[in-house]
């Protein structure tokens, strides 16, 4: 009797970790994740105006660890959350969807990829099997007429100076860029490129910084070629990104055209998708540095010569 009992529980533990060692969705069913304030839906204006700027969720887990994601209506992860006190201040206007995950193990989670489809963490990882709907609606800036920003500058000094509702984390962009695990090729690509000395120079800039998938996205020829030593090309793709002066998400409006330092203009598009600089989707927002600001884009900026 002990012996079948004990062959029994073996067997069982066998089949857990075959489960487990699987890997994926079928590591783990059935949780789900609800906003405590109850509602199916939750609706912010702009952070901008004053509005709550923390959500928070809660879940009813199985037997593993959870984190949380935020992701767009695509399912693409635009942040990584450790809790269940969602922030939303660095968000742009748009639609997003909040998930709860299980997990096993290191989280490999990144923004930018498509949560629905990678592993979330290195061993065993799940998505809730519903998500949170939210909405940030959107406000133009106020152009000091009271019109709410529908002409001229939009209410900005043309990007030349400090914003006060953007904090300053970092003392150079090019800390900023070194310090963010999402900017590791970027990074690599600033030093093969010598342009530290740019980005930790006094002169204002806007960096709109390519994840690290978004160099991964790349073919693989193209990728090592632009990352050759000495290329210009690398340089020329790395100024694309940049601006001159300091320009906040608020900063931005549809249809501006900004110039980037080769010259070349990059077409700002907001629509219900979010915002698009270049066309590449801009993910993160809002990280100030003492010498200008730095915006995560999705993909490599496409832009237009003069």
């Amino acid at each position: 009797m002990l012996k079948k009992f004990l062959s029994t529980i073996i067997f069982l533990m066998l089949l857990s970790f075959g489960a487990l060692k699987a890997q994926g969705k079928f590591c783990f069913q059935g949780a789900s994740i609800k906003a405590q304030s109850g509602l199916p839906g939750l609706v912010y204006q702009d952070t901008a105006l004053n509005s709550p700027e923390i959500i928070r969720f809660s879940t009813r887990p199985l037997v593993s660890p959870y984190q949380y994601l935020v992701t767009d209506t695509n399912n693409i992860i635009v942040m990584v959350s450790p809790s269940n006190s969602i922030n939303i201040s660095g968000l742009t206007a748009g639609s997003y969807r909040v998930w709860s995950f299980s997990f096993i193990g290191e989280i490999t989670a990144e923004v930018g990829q498509d949560a629905s489809a990678v592993q979330l963490a290195a061993f065993c990882s799940g998505l809730s099997r519903n998500f949170i709907p939210f909405v940030i609606n959107s406000h133009e800036p106020d152009n000091g007429n009271g019109d709410g920003g529908n002409g001229g500058d939009n209410g900005m000094s043309n990007g030349s100076g400090p914003d006060p509702d953007v904090v300053i984390s970092y003392g150079s962009l090019l800390e900023a860029i070194e310090r963010n695990s999402l900017l590791q090729i970027l990074e690599r690509g600033v030093e093969n490129a010598g342009l530290e000395a740019a980005l930790a120079g006094e002169d204002p800039l806007t960096v709109f910084a390519p994840v690290n998938n978004a160099f991964a996205a790349l073919d693989a020829a193209d990728l090592v070629a632009l990352f050759d030593l000495p290329t210009t090309a690398l340089r020329t793709t790395i100024l694309n990104h940049a601006v001159a002066g300091s320009y906040s998400a608020a900063d931005l409006f549809n249809g501006q055209v900004l110039t980037a330092l080769t010259g070349n203009s990059l077409s700002v598009m907001i629509n219900d998708e979010g915002v698009f600089v270049g066309g590449a989707k801009v993910i993160q927002t809002d990280i100030g540095a003492v010498n200008g600001i730095v915006h995560l884009v999705q993909n490599i900026v496409e832009s237009i010569a003069p």
